[in-house]
């Protein structure tokens, strides 16, 4: 049984790489980093190649602060909900905005290891004078409550669950 991972090239890294060596067995698959320097889905028996080749595994960031909101009515980037196991962000300066969740399909292109079926907790904080209402987008299917009182925490469980689909799952809250 084979299992995949996400490694990051080394610097200055340019083309593709070639994995097939018989000794250890490789799969024969040719990788090529992404603008990121980042090649997703990377077979368990390629890691050891690519190693020596300088190449290093990524993992998920565990806790992730995303870039926090100014506390009005908006559209969220993929950057301020998404980008670790843990996503926390944070709506403040305001009185009751709407957060309007970005397109199913932008989170997905912006993290591209994110696969059909994986999932992360995106912790939202309200530090506004009022109620932040959660609002869903194309592509995005919810469950639960999505308004998040003033001096309140939510977190939700984002899973992707298709191609150009994710849902948003409340999980439990507590306070800021």
């Amino acid at each position: 049984m084979t299992t995949t991972t996400t490694m990051k090239a080394p610097a200055g890294f340019t083309g593709s790489v070639s994995v097939n060596n018989a000794t250890p067995p490789t799969s024969g698959n040719t990788y090529k980093p992404d603008a990121n320097g980042f090649i997703y889905n990377v077979d368990s028996r390629d890691i050891i190649y690519l190693l020596s080749c300088g190449f290093t595994v990524q993992s998920m960031a565990s806790t992730v602060i995303a870039t926090a909101d100014n506390g009005t009515t908006q559209t969220l980037t993929p950057a301020m909900v998404s980008g670790g196991a843990e996503t926390v962000h944070t709506s403040a300066g305001g009185t009751t905005p709407s957060l309007t969740l970005p397109l199913a399909a932008d989170l997905i292109a912006a993290n591209p290891g994110l696969q059909v079926g994986d999932s992360y907790v995106l912790k939202v904080l309200n530090t506004n004078s009022g109620t932040a209402t959660i609002v869903t987008n194309t592509g995005w299917t919810t469950s639960g409550t999505l308004t998040i009182a003033t001096g309140v925490s939510r977190s939700f469980l984002v899973k992707r669950t298709g191609t150009a689909t994710l849902s948003i799952t409340n999980i439990g809250g507590g306070t800021v």
